[in-house]
C-alpha cells in the first residue's frame, strides 16, 4: 500500500470513529493532518473547521488550519488564527514561530523578532526556528546575534542529520 492509500485509509478510519462518537476529541484534527499529508488541502480545512466547531479553543487545530491557510496563500486568515492561539496560549511555540515568520515576510522585523525569540525559547531544539530568528536578526543588522543563531541552527541540523543516519548493527557472536 502506498502512502496516498494510507492517508485515505486513515481519514476513513477517523470518519468511522466519528460515526460512533461524533464528539470524539481530535478525530477531525487527525483526519485533517492526514488530508494535509495527502495534499487534499480543502478537505483538511473542512476537518480542522469541524474540530474547531466542536472544540473552539483547540490550539493544534487552529495552528494546523493556519498552516493550511498559508499553503493556500490566505495569509491574513492564518495570522488571525495564530494570534488567536497566542491570546489563550502565549507560550505556544508553533503559533509564535508562524506569526513571527509571517511578520518577517511582511517586513515587520522588530515584531517578528519578538515572536521568533519566544518560539526559540518554547522550542529550543527546532532548527528551523533558529534559522528564521537569524534571518530576522540579520535584517535588523544584529549581526552578532544572527551569527550566534546561525551556529545554533547548524549545530542542531548536524545533530538531527546524525540521528537519522543508519548505523551498522553489531554482529551477533
Amino acid at each position: 500500500m502506498d502512502g496516498w492509500e494510507q492517508y485515505a485509509r486513515g481519514v476513513a478510519t477517523f470518519h468511522r470513529a466519528l460515526k460512533d462518537s461524533p464528539r470524539l476529541p481530535k478525530a477531525h484534527y487527525f483526519a485533517g493532518i492526514a488530508c494535509v499529508r495527502w495534499e487534499h488541502l480543502d478537505d483538511a480545512v473542512a476537518e480542522f473547521q469541524s474540530e474547531l466547531a466542536l472544540y473552539p479553543d483547540d490550539p493544534d487545530a487552529k495552528n494546523s488550519l493556519g498552516y493550511v491557510f498559508l499553503q493556500q496563500s490566505k495569509r491574513e486568515e492564518a495570522a488571525k488564527l495564530f494570534r488567536s492561539v497566542l491570546e489563550t496560549y502565549p507560550q505556544n511555540g508553533n503559533a509564535q514561530y508562524q506569526l513571527g515568520k509571517l511578520l518577517l515576510d511582511q517586513g515587520e522585523t522588530k515584531q517578528a523578532i519578538e515572536h521568533l525569540e519566544l518560539a526559540a525559547r518554547a522550542m529550543p531544539e527546532s532548527d528551523y526556528v533558529h534559522y528564521q530568528l537569524q534571518a530576522a536578526y540579520r535584517k535588523d543588522s544584529r549581526i552578532e546575534d544572527a551569527d550566534r543563531e546561525l551556529q545554533i541552527y547548524k549545530d542542531l541540523k548536524a545533530r538531527n542529520r546524525q540521528a537519522t543516519v543508519p548505523r551498522p548493527q553489531p554482529e551477533a557472536p
